[in-house]
Order: structure tokens, then sequence, then C-alpha cells
């Protein structure tokens, strides 16, 4: 399965709400039901990446098309940008199925995993010194080619 990654600015550039916002609209796009799924987990998801658990540890998301991994700067790699990418997607990373697995640190495992489980099931989180779960990185028989392509994005790329 081939995989895909972007790196969105933090702190200092961002709070972490307001990453996590960037972060849904990149994936989300126009897919309403996705974006109230990922409005679930904000509170969540915003003291993960207030933790910096997305610095070396990616967001993955698992569906249809490529694995989708975020990664978050912080510091003077936010500030200066080198390594950023927000980019949008050439495909929609929310058609189909689809499970979003979340970093965390150990220290906050349990308590964060009851919230997430709380929250929506479409969300798991992992623990960055266990690594993500089998199923994160799981070979499937789908395609990309049947993945959803927004054609009219990809034109003016």
């Amino acid at each position: 399965m081939s995989s895909v990654a972007r790196r969105f600015a933090a702190s200092p550039e961002r709070t972490s709400s307001d990453t996590w916002a960037a972060i849904t609209k990149l994936i989300c796009q126009d897919d309403s039901s996705a974006a109230a799924e990922f409005a679930k987990v904000t509170g969540i998801a915003a003291c993960l990446i207030n933790d910096e658990a997305f610095s070396k540890n990616a967001l993955v998301m698992k569906n249809k098309g490529p694995r989708l991994r975020i990664y978050c700067l912080y510091g003077n790699d936010a500030i200066e940008r080198d390594q950023l990418n927000e980019d949008q997607l050439s495909w929609r990373p929310t058609a189909g199925d689809w499970t979003v697995f979340l970093p965390c640190l150990t220290e906050d495992f349990e308590m964060i995993k009851r919230a997430i489980d709380r929250e929506s099931s479409k969300f798991q989180i992992y623990d960055v010194e266990k690594g993500l779960p089998e199923e994160a990185d799981a070979k499937e028989e789908d395609s990309v080619a049947e993945t959803a392509v927004d054609w009219e994005l990809f034109k003016k790329l």
C-alpha cells in the first residue's frame, strides 16, 4: 500500500485547535459527515497536537486509497516552513470506509483511549512507544484505482 505524507505548521504558528481545523479541512474536503466525526474529537486531537505527539508520529488514515500520514512541525521547523507540506490531496480520503489512528504519549494513553472511545468509532489512538497497531498498516485488496479521485482538482495541479 502506498503512503502520502503531509506536514502542518503547529506551535508557534498556529494554536493546536487551529492546526486540527487545517488538518480537518484537508482531509474532509466537502464531506460534511466526515467533518462532523472530526469535530467530535477536536478537543482530544488538539491536546495530542499540543503535547507534540504528531512531531515524529503520524496521524494515519486508513481507507481504500493510499495511507495518509499527517505530521506536525513545531518550534523553528514550524516558523521556517522548510518541511511544510499542506498541499491538497488528489483523492478523497473519506470516500468509503475509513479509520484514523492518532498518536498518543504513553503516560496519557489510557485516559485518551477512554475519551476517544466515547466520542467516535472512526478514531483510534496508538501509543507512540509501541507504534501503530497492525491494522493501521495492513495491506488491503482494494486498489488506488478504486478510490474516488477529484479530477477537477487534479487538473488544477
